[in-house]
């Protein structure tokens, strides 16, 4: 007997290959203006953004990511855009 198929659109298999999409643009931007030297993990907590954006909206983000070609566009275009106080768009009660 075969074990069921996983679940089709699922965040873990939408967003597979985000992260590495993601790293690439981020590492090269890093690259780009040496955002290393002022913060190290810079690349990293970018990246971690991404994944979290694409657990949320798999189906948008993850097709957006992969096809982005820059960090602005990525950002701009793929992202949950933040407010002026650097959230989410999260309201407090």
């Amino acid at each position: 007997m075969k074990p069921p198929p996983p679940p089709m659109g699922s965040a873990g298999d939408s967003c597979a290959g985000v992260d590495a999409s993601a790293r690439a643009l981020y590492e090269a931007e890093a690259k780009a203006t040496d955002q290393l030297s002022k913060n190290p993990s810079f690349v990293d907590d970018n990246v971690a953004m991404v994944v979290k954006d694409c657990a949320k909206d798999p189906a948008r983000v993850a097709v957006c990511t992969k096809a982005a070609k820059s960090v602005a566009q990525l950002e701009s275009d793929c992202l949950v855009p933040l407010d002026e106080e650097g959230t989410e768009g999260e309201t407090t009660p």
